[in-house]
């Protein structure tokens, strides 16, 4: 349920309802009490917001609400946006009088009212996608002949009286603050001198007290109040609630409990007999525990029993019968919360309605007491001695969650005695809200992609929502519906088999799938780690209360919410040793979280279960640092998996290691399965066969891709591996495809290249020609057309345009590394080239590439020793560099070294191409294994 609060706004109804008085527009003379605005005073301070007055009084029952706005229709936008009025009302509580509709022009009135102006009547439900009709009309004008330049000002007056209060009033009306640009506005809540009323404005609001006049009390709030000081972040609902004046003539909590409680009886309630009668019966003979009973009326309740608010004919606080609830199969908070009242109390449960804040509930504290406070109703049971909070409106609350606490923070329990507000003390979840169970498996190589398998175990309200997937037919939403699932708690991944199911019985949804993803393991000086992800790695707790405004305001603790993640991970074969670095185990309350960590690894397996839950609760400021330093203990012994020096790396194995990628290739088979009439497919596939390798397999792949969408890319994947493989005359008519479909750099690029190994070196330089690049691509472009000057025996001009290029970039690392390279690789000015390549490594920071490149340079200068040194830093720091392995396997092989014939095997599975660029610069292996 959401209780209609005093604050109307303008809706409509599409469905058939009984007529009250108030469904028609009036128009007449504002109240007499009504004190006159100086609107020429107003209009006379420039402001867009001329005017802002409502004057509310409470008398005798009834709540009369007048307001008077004027703006400024200063901009085309404001006339679009303002230009319709919406007045919003409630006819079976009172009317809606329009009084006022002139537009202010150059100084003259123009009365559209007296022209005959009328407002249109609308019936629709602005809620009824919130599952909500409240009955409320519109009355909606299109102000007719309205200008850039005019004031529009209109005034009108709501009545209420609700149905469920007798002769209480309430009101709560929001204040306006600044820095709203208004020219005159203020707020007056007046009510009978001999009527008791409480009040309240604020908070950080100033207001003098009532004054008499007239025999009525008149509380007056000028407009704007002060702008409220910015509230930190997670702070407690009521430090940052906007301000507001409350007028209400309840004494107190209990007097609000003992008003409401007559309306929520279960007397009669239940027909004997009846199908709810049978209903309490057949959970009577099901169970004879009282929680069990209690558990299994609340699932009848939220499973049978649709949600939907009838806010009319005083709906928003009558509840509906339990017996007409059953029969419709649709109710509100306070239908479900009767029906769930009626049953218990049918079965001899202490059980009470309650009244609650679905939101931001500590807010309660710092209202007057009044109905308006709250927008929702459950039910309180006490069963062996313990509170249990009922809400018939949430969803897949079962027997093992049935004790979690809501975050609503006060309950009012109405009692014919009355009652007074109860805090709703939280405790601990007994079960994990998801459970995350996942199987990671790298045996195929820690640089291998990972085959995931998942089994999400939902529970309560996350796992109900799973329950429209449960019955998808559609394979393909339910694929899709799985990958975005998965994303948060996995990473970015494929998914290519997911199921979805839900238990009615347990409340407990499963979702199912298998994937492939990519490796998370990184690679530092050749040393792999991975960081382990759970709920509470990476654990962050920093709230700002550096203001000195804040550091009273404590930190809100979410919940009730509790995870789990049970991580596996199946490792490679080919070593062992891993470690597990880190706090592997823990269990410590940290922020308000409790975390339990327990850790296992055992040769080649890893398992991690890792639990987090919270509870709503509030740290305190004395606390925060405290915490705060907890937290980052926490965060700095992430647990991290080490891998041994030994692991194999994807270009040390052997064609006898190709059965490791068994179980990736049914994966990827699988994938394909799904829809073989998706090029993406069949080309991811033949990403993954070439780089590990297998190259003919990687072709077809890529030929049924293009059959099925012939794509730049997928072209230029198959370019650039025939032309590897020294295929070239294949290769130049793929190349050609993707640079006619995409003329980008790259394809650019690749078609030069093999216009170049045709020796057609013009029309290579011409492919570049074509481009009209800047900044970063003109570099790009700039290098490769000197490589391809260097190619074609033009070197003093190749180099030339390096020199120019790195005129415009003194220092560029990028640049000397590339003028390095073509030193070495074209046997150019060698006799300066290790200046250059010098600076080339120092300004890049002793990096992989230039390193390789000086290693280039000092065996083409003899420098044998020096270039095998350049050659193990480059290695160190990237082990895979498959320029650097061959030119070692060249010079161990000059040095009567076998070992040399690994490096050459090893860097043509790295790049296939390695060969053919050393060929081209005049060097290659003894018995070099031909590509």
């Amino acid at each position: 349920m959401k209780f209609v609060g005093s604050l109307l706004v303008a809706t409509a109804l599409t469905c058939s309802a009984p007529a009250f008085a108030g469904e028609e527009v009036l128009y007449g003379p504002q109240p007499g009490w009504v004190a006159p605005a100086d609107i020429n005073a107003a209009l006379g301070t420039g402001k867009s917001l001329v005017l802002y007055d409502k004057q509310v009084r409470l008398e005798h029952g009834t709540v009369t609400a007048f307001s008077d706005i004027a703006f400024r229709i200063d901009s085309p936008d404001a006339l679009t946006n303002l230009g319709t009025l919406k007045l919003g009302w409630l006819p079976d509580k009172g009317d809606l009088t329009v009084h006022r509709l002139e537009i202010i022009r150059g100084g003259q009135t123009i009365d559209l009212l007296a022209q005959g102006t009328r407002y249109e009547v609308l019936r629709r439900e602005r809620e009824l996608e919130r599952r909500s009709i409240d009955g409320a009309l519109t009355a909606t004008l299109a102000v007719p002949g309205l200008k850039v330049g005019d004031v529009l000002r209109y005034s009108q007056t709501t009545t209420k009286r609700d149905q469920a209060l007798d002769d209480a009033v309430q009101s709560i009306d929001g204040l306006l603050a600044e820095p709203t640009p208004l020219g005159f506005g203020r707020m007056v809540v007046s009510w009978p001198k001999d009527e008791t009323m409480s009040w309240r404005v604020g908070p950080d609001v100033t207001a003098a007290g009532p004054e008499e006049q007239d025999g009525f009390e008149y509380l007056t709030v000028p407009l704007p109040v002060a702008e409220r000081e910015d509230s930190p972040e997670n702070a407690p609902a009521r430090f940052i609630m906007a301000p507001l004046v409350q007028v209400g003539s309840f004494a107190s909590w209990a007097d609000v409990s003992r008003k409401m409680a007559p309306h929520f009886t279960t007397d009669n309630a239940i027909q004997p007999g009846g199908q709810i009668a049978a209903q309490v019966a057949r959970i009577e003979r099901a169970s004879r525990d009282p929680l069990k009973r209690a558990a299994l009326a609340l699932q009848v309740v939220q499973d049978q029993i649709g949600y939907l608010l009838n806010g009319m004919n005083g709906g928003n606080y009558l509840p509906q019968a339990p017996e007409l609830t059953w029969e419709r199969r649709y109710g509100d908070c306070k239908a479900k919360a009767m029906l769930l009242l009626s049953m218990l109390r049918a079965m001899d449960i202490e059980a009470e309605p309650v009244l609650v804040r679905s939101t931001q509930g500590d807010v309660v504290s710092e209202l007057l007491p009044m109905p308006a406070a709250f927008d929702h109703m459950i039910v309180r049971a006490v069963i062996g001695g313990k509170e249990y909070w009922l809400d018939g409106t949430s969803a897949g609350t079962r027997i093992d969650t049935i004790g979690e606490v809501p975050d609503f923070h006060y309950a009012l329990p109405l009692r014919p005695d009355g009652a007074d507000l109860i805090a709703m003390q939280q405790r601990w979840p007994e079960v994990p809200d998801r459970i995350t169970r996942v199987t990671y498996d790298y045996r195929a190589g820690l640089d291998m992609p990972v085959i995931y398998d998942a089994d999400i175990e939902a529970r309560g309200v996350i796992g109900a929502g799973l329950r429209t997937q449960a019955s998808e037919s559609d394979r393909d939403k339910v694929l899709e519906f799985a990958s975005e699932y998965l994303t948060p708690l996995v990473g970015e991944a494929i998914v290519y088999d997911a199921h979805v199911t839900y238990d009615d019985e347990a409340g407990v949804a499963h979702l199912k799938a298998s994937g492939l993803m990519s490796s998370s393991w990184q690679f530092e000086r050749g040393k792999g780690t991975l960081a382990i992800h759970t709920p509470t790695t990476g654990f962050e707790f920093n709230p700002d209360r550096a203001r000195p405004a804040w550091r009273n305001i404590p930190y809100q603790v979410v919940g009730p919410l509790g995870f789990r993640e049970d991580m596996t991970l199946l490792l490679p074969e080919d070593a062992t040793g891993y470690t597990l670095d880190g706090r592997g185990n823990i269990e410590e309350e940290i922020a308000g979280v409790r975390i339990t960590r327990n850790s296992r690894l055992v040769g080649n397996r890893l398992e991690i279960s890792d639990n987090s839950v919270m509870v709503p609760g509030e740290i305190p400021v004395a606390e925060i640092s405290g915490e705060k330093a907890k937290a980052a203990r926490l965060r700095s012994g992430d647990p991290v998996l080490r891998a041994p020096a030994d692991t194999l790396r994807y270009w040390e194995r052997t064609e006898g290691d190709a059965s490791r990628l068994g179980r990736l290739e049914e994966a990827y088979a699988k994938l394909i399965a799904l829809a073989p009439d998706e090029a993406w497919r069949w080309a991811l596939r033949g990403n993954q066969r070439e780089a590990h390798p297998d190259r003919e397999g990687a072709l077809a792949d890529y030929a049924h891709a293009l059959e099925l969408d012939p794509t730049a890319e997928t072209y230029a994947d198959r370019a650039n591996l025939l032309f590897d493989m020294g295929r070239s005359d294949e290769a130049l008519e793929d190349a050609q495809n993707a640079y006619d479909l995409e003329p980008n750099l790259d394809h650019a690029e690749l078609l030069a290249r093999v216009h170049a190994e045709h020796k057609d070196y013009d029309q290579a330089l011409a492919v570049l020609d074509r481009l009209d690049l800047s900044g970063d691509d003109r570099i790009e472009m700039l290098k490769t057309r000197a490589d391809l000057l260097g190619q074609a025996g033009r070197l003093e001009e190749g180099f030339a345009i390096l020199d120019e290029a790195l005129a415009e970039r003194p220092g560029d690392p990028a640049l000397l590394d590339a003028q390095c390279w073509y030193m070495g690789g074209w046997n150019y000015a060698l006799d300066r080239a290790m200046e250059t390549c010098d600076r080339a490594v120092r300004s890049a920071d002793y990096g992989v590439s230039p390193l390789d490149s000086r290693a280039l340079v000092q065996y083409r200068l003899n420098r044998t020793d020096g270039a095998l040194d350049d050659i193990k830093a480059a290695l160190n720091n990237q082990p895979g560099y498959g320029s650097s392995l061959y030119l070692r396997g060249v010079i161990r092989l000059e040095q009567g070294d076998r070992e040399g014939r690994q490096d050459i095997a090893q860097a043509l599975r790295v790049w296939s191409g390695v060969g053919r660029l050393y060929r081209r610069f005049g060097i290659e292996p003894r018995s070099e294994p031909r590509n």
